[in-house]
């Protein structure tokens, strides 16, 4: 890669951080190009020559943070994959708290529909991988037959997004504090007969 093009790497990077940072400590109005610029110590034209607008900044900043944060099969039976795909995510969230900011800034998706789209396409993508694990551990006999995996693919999704919300309102600490008590419940829910 050349320097121009690491460079401009760079520099596209540093202004997604940015409108991360000022997402997350702020809120979305603080979210400005006036403001981002601010935060880099550039002026607000130098932000035009790596995104076109502030709506280009936040598309990108959103498909930033979904990439970054995906749903991990590391194989083993189908319980241990939706084990390590709660902790998995958990840990990622932890190692880059801000980037918990996008998920939870509801005026964020209003003012944004791109962001809307990119959100529900990252959702139903996962939560069909989900689905697939589900049904691949009623196939094994680890679950049984008539595990309703769209009712718990979304339940999981919920306990997950209820942690981040807890953690993101309690002010820090361990995300992963509550984990254990989590999966065990959702497990005794997937595995139960009587569903």
């Amino acid at each position: 890669m050349s320097p121009e093009a690491t460079t401009e790497h760079d520099r596209r990077a540093e202004i997604i951080d940015s409108a991360l940072r000022i997402l997350d400590e702020e809120g979305v109005h603080a979210l400005t190009l006036k403001r981002i610029a601010h935060m880099m110590d550039v002026s607000d034209a130098a932000l035009f020559r790596h995104y076109r607008n502030k709506a280009d900044i936040v598309n990108s900043m959103v498909d930033f943070v979904l990439r970054r944060h995906p749903f991990v099969d590391e194989g083993g039976d189908a319980w241990e994959c939706l084990e390590n795909i709660m902790r998995g995510q958990l840990d990622s969230f932890q190692s880059c708290p801000h980037h918990t900011s996008v998920l939870f800034q509801e005026e964020l998706f209003r003012l944004y529909p791109d962001v809307t789209r990119s959100f529900l396409r990252e959702k139903d993508a996962k939560r069909e991988a989900l689905k697939e694990i589900l049904y691949r551990g009623i196939d094994e006999g680890r679950f049984p037959d008539d595990l309703d995996v769209n009712a718990f693919s979304l339940l999981f999704m919920g306990a997950l997004r209820i942690q981040v919300l807890n953690w993101r309102m309690s002010g820090g600490g361990g995300l992963l504090a509550d984990t254990d008590e989590v999966l065990a419940m959702l497990k005794r829910i997937c595995e139960a007969d009587d569903i």
